[in-house]
């Protein structure tokens, strides 16, 4: 038996064994990118800590809640704290005045603001919005703090905020705010306008200010911030100070304003900049980028200040450029190297053929062009000698160009950018233009631009090249605008100047060569076309010899492109635009000069002017029937007038009738049906014409006489003076009825305008004296028994017409009823046919009855002479109605049996 050994017993006191529960949860296991759990954290306690009158002079205690306080949210704020934070961070701005000891603490609290938010809800953002506003606007008055750390980790704070740059991972279970609402609470504070009134503490410290423009170069792509930035007067903070540090500021100085005009309100950039010092800081920084800089760098950047300056003398030309010198010096640059010169400035001035230089070389233009709109620019203008520069590039391109000139497409660039600015400065500057010959420049190169004896074919690299690639049509179209500008300024000494250089010849064949092309042309040409017409118009207004110089073969140009097909004018490519210009040109070139007329009248102009008026707009045929209206004073065109026929057959006065009431109906005038007067007392007025109520000044025309030349009544009127009221053809009754009115028009008319005088004496409290007041009185009742005769007289024609239409109904239901009448008759007989060949007895009663017809019509039956032989001619026992003779005809078989047409067949009995 084996002996058994026991283990001693322990003896455990009498206490309770505590018992240790490990619980696992499912995140112990799963690795995560996210950051720590965040443990919540009471910051009321810290901010009792620091305003508690007991602790409020503990700093160790202080500094030690700030640490802890950067443990916990070392990842970033929760947005229901960041008020809390923003408190302390203040109450520790206010102790740092007292105590440098708290600077460390602001910028642990500072480096983890520049965190974007956490939120621990998704309607976080929504709920603390406004809040979190005017805490990141708390931020920004920090910089009232004097002390350099802060202000840079304030920099870094906002910086950072705004480009969502080196962010850490976010706390467990949470999500950070995104960017779109950081920028949202951004915009919505005034931290861009902090910024900008903090720049002013920043002078002396270079790199803090190139932070702080930084910062804003970022917020000023908002339009909201920029509109901040400048209530903080931005644009001249920034620009007093661009040229006294490094280059950096000033490019960004630069970025800055360039986004204040895109996005701010342009006018109070400009009013901010409204200063010598503000311009002369600009004109220095240009100077020193142009005379100074050497790389793609400085040239770019020289390039956008000079852009700057001309977007602002756009927005207010009375900014002080010309009194600062700014202009002088800009405009000298820009005449460089055409016109020569001993200015020093230009002498370290050289402009290569890179395309920064080639874009300076049509910004120094784009500046003159601007400063032009300035009237006390015109003399600094005309002294700088823009106006040759600009001249010296009008000449014909050659292919083989020296290489240290600029190519041939920037050469061609900067010509069609002269000349668009020769349309702007010739009319403010032709005492220069007389000097420089710029006729003779102008025509030699519009003759170059119209003829193709080169192999030059334009490059079409440019806005103002657009369609011309391949030709010269975009020199050609250029000429003609600069023509343009300097006749219609009617100059007569600048008119008479191209006359004499034969430009009426030189622009005959220029038109010449679209008019007779067969090609269609797209709208370029359209626009050359009507330009050289404006300009041949302008050139030969009120001048019979220039008319005559204009000649047959002027008026064969402006025939053939009358001869186009009128539909045209609905293509969409301006050609609307051609037939005015057109139009205009017969008026001024052709109407007033007899030989012209004739030939015009001969080549059948006047059909084809009415063809165009058939079919053209309203826009168009009040101008088209001025021009025929002046026309017509040549007999010669009466009969063309009377001659025509449009569409279905129509003649011109019941075409004019019709215009007449298309006119009427617009206007609103009140007529019935017929167009009979309805409105004795006011025959010509719309139903809303209202009545005279104020007395207008004798310098102003009254409401009727502007009507005149308001619509087309008057010039119907003309027309049908010339061509008659009565004995016309081709018009109806209800044509008849408007020429009543027609032919009534102008004493109507001068009822009108004695009635508004009437109207306006009684106004003016002015009693006539009683002669005149008679004679007024006399007038105004022969007038209202005019209306009231016409009315009249159109009723009783409407009753003729109305009788006429009744009788010509009844006779064609007449003809109606007798052609029912024959159908009737033909059916009967067929009837009494059939009868007659079916039932022998109705045969012989009608032959009975025939022969008693027969008989009848006989004359009564005399005694033979014993000498006389009587035959009959009667064939006995003949059972047929018809009369027989010794031939009978029957239709043949139809053509369906035989192949054949129905033919008669006659047979020998």
């Amino acid at each position: 038996q084996t002996e058994q050994t026991s283990l001693p017993r322990i003896k455990l006191p009498n206490e309770k064994i505590p018992i240790v529960k490990h619980i696992l949860k499912d995140e112990d296991f799963v690795s995560t990118e996210e950051g720590d759990k965040l443990i919540p954290f009471d910051l009321e306690r810290v901010i009792k800590l620091f305003v508690d009158p007991h602790s409020a002079n503990l700093t160790e205690r202080h500094i030690h809640a700030i640490q802890k306080i950067c443990k916990i949210y070392k990842l970033g704020f929760i947005v229901r704290d960041v008020v809390k934070i923003v408190k302390i961070i203040n109450i520790l701005a206010d102790k740092v005045e007292t105590d440098s000891t708290y600077i460390p603490c602001i910028c642990s609290l500072l480096k983890i603001f520049q965190f974007p938010f956490v939120k621990e809800k998704s309607s976080d953002e929504l709920v603390y919005e406004t809040v979190l506003s005017e805490c990141i606007a708390n931020i920004g008055y920090l910089f009232r703090t004097p002390n350099r750390s802060v202000r840079e980790e304030i920099c870094n704070c906002v910086y950072n905020l705004i480009t969502f740059e080196n962010l850490p991972k976010v706390y467990a279970d949470l999500q950070r705010s995104s960017k779109n609402f950081i920028q949202k609470i951004i915009k919505k504070s005034d931290l861009a306008e902090t910024l900008v009134k903090s720049l002013a503490l920043m002078e002396d410290d270079t790199e803090l200010r190139l932070r702080m423009i930084k910062i804003l170069q970022k917020l000023s792509k908002d339009e909201d911030n920029c509109m901040r930035m400048l209530n903080a007067d931005c644009a001249n903070r920034l620009v007093l100070k661009m040229n006294q540090s490094s280059d950096e500021i000033l490019f960004r100085s630069v970025d800055i304003l360039w986004n204040l005009l895109e996005n701010g309100d342009k006018v109070v950039v400009a009013d901010q900049l409204n200063s010598l010092v503000a311009i002369n800081q600009l004109r220095d920084a240009f100077l020193r980028q142009l005379l100074q800089g050497y790389s793609n760098y400085d040239r770019q950047l020289r390039n956008d200040i000079l852009i700057i300056s001309i977007q602002l003398s756009q927005i207010m030309p009375q900014l002080p450029f010309i009194e600062s010198g700014f202009a002088k010096e800009l405009l000298l640059f820009a005449t460089y190297p055409e016109i020569k010169s001993h200015n020093p400035l230009t002498k370290s001035l050289k402009l290569s053929t890179c395309y920064e230089d080639f874009e300076l070389k049509k910004l120094f233009f784009n500046f003159a062009l601007t400063i032009s709109r300035n009237p006390m620019s015109y003399q600094l203008l005309s002294e700088s000698g823009i106006l040759l520069a600009l001249l010296s590039f009008i000449k014909p391109i050659e292919n083989n160009r020296d290489i240290r000139d600029w190519t041939i497409s920037q050469f061609e660039e900067l010509q069609l950018h002269a000349m668009s600015g020769l349309c702007i400065v010739i009319p403010i500057l032709m005492g220069d233009y007389f000097s420089c010959h710029g006729s003779n420049r102008l025509l030699t190169f519009l003759e170059w631009c119209s003829k193709n004896f080169d192999d030059y074919s334009g490059y079409g690299n440019s806005f103002h090249a657009k369609g011309g690639r391949g030709t010269k049509k975009a020199q050609l179209k250029y000429c003609l605008r600069v023509i343009r500008s300097i006749v219609t300024t009617s100059n007569e000494q600048a008119i008479q100047d191209l006359a004499d250089q034969d430009a009426l010849s030189i622009l005959s064949n220029c038109i010449k060569q679209y008019s007779s092309s067969d090609t269609s042309n797209d709208q370029i040409d359209v626009e050359i076309q009507a330009d050289t017409l404006f300009i041949l118009t302008c050139i030969c207004e009120n001048d019979i010899h220039r008319k005559e110089l204009f000649g047959n073969d002027g008026v064969d140009i402006l025939i053939e492109l009358l001869k186009k097909n009128p539909q045209t004018i609905w293509n969409g490519l301006g050609y609307q635009r051609l037939i005015i210009g057109a139009v205009d040109c017969i008026w001024e070139t052709v109407v007033g000069c007899i030989i012209n007329e004739d030939y015009f009248i001969q080549k059948e102009g006047v059909f084809y002017l009415l063809d165009i008026l058939e079919v053209s707009p309203k826009s168009m045929q009040n101008l088209i029937l001025g021009c025929l209206l002046d026309l017509s004073d040549n007999p010669k065109t009466l009969n063309h007038l009377l001659q025509w026929e449009g569409k279905d057959n129509i003649k011109i006065a019941h075409y004019l009738c019709e215009l007449w009431r298309d006119e009427e109906r617009d206007n609103g005038v009140e007529r019935d049906e017929n167009g009979i007067i309805l409105n004795t007392l006011k025959p010509l007025a719309p139903i809303d014409n209202e009545d005279v109520q104020v007395s207008l000044p004798s310098y102003l025309p009254s409401k009727s006489i502007v009507e005149v030349s308001e619509n087309m009544r008057a010039k119907i009127y003309g027309l049908f003076c010339k061509l008659g009221f009565n004995d016309l053809s081709g018009i109806t009754n209800q044509d008849q009825l408007t020429l009543c009115i027609i032919e009534n028009y102008l004493d109507f008319k001068l009822s009108e305008v004695f009635k508004e005088i009437n109207v306006e004496l009684q106004l003016d409290g002015v009693q006539p004296i009683p002669p005149d007041q008679e004679a007024l009185d006399t007038i105004l009742r022969a007038a209202d028994d005019r209306v009231i005769n016409v009315n009249m007289n159109q009723k009783l024609l409407a009753n003729t017409f109305k009788q006429q239409e009744f009788m010509q109904e009844k006779e064609f239901y007449y003809e109606i009823k007798n052609n029912f009448s024959y159908k009737e008759k033909k059916i009967q007989e067929w009837r009494d046919y059939v009868s007659r060949v079916s039932k022998y007895q109705l045969l012989m009663a009608s032959k009975e009855k025939q022969m008693t017809a027969i008989d009848d019509s006989r004359p009564p039956e005399r005694d033979p002479q014993p000498y006389e032989t009587l035959h009959n001619l009667e064939i006995p026992n003949l059972a047929v109605t018809a009369f027989a003779g010794p031939f009978i005809a029957i239709d043949s078989t139809p053509a369906a049996i035989t192949g054949g047409r129905l033919k008669k067949i006659l047979y020998n009995q």
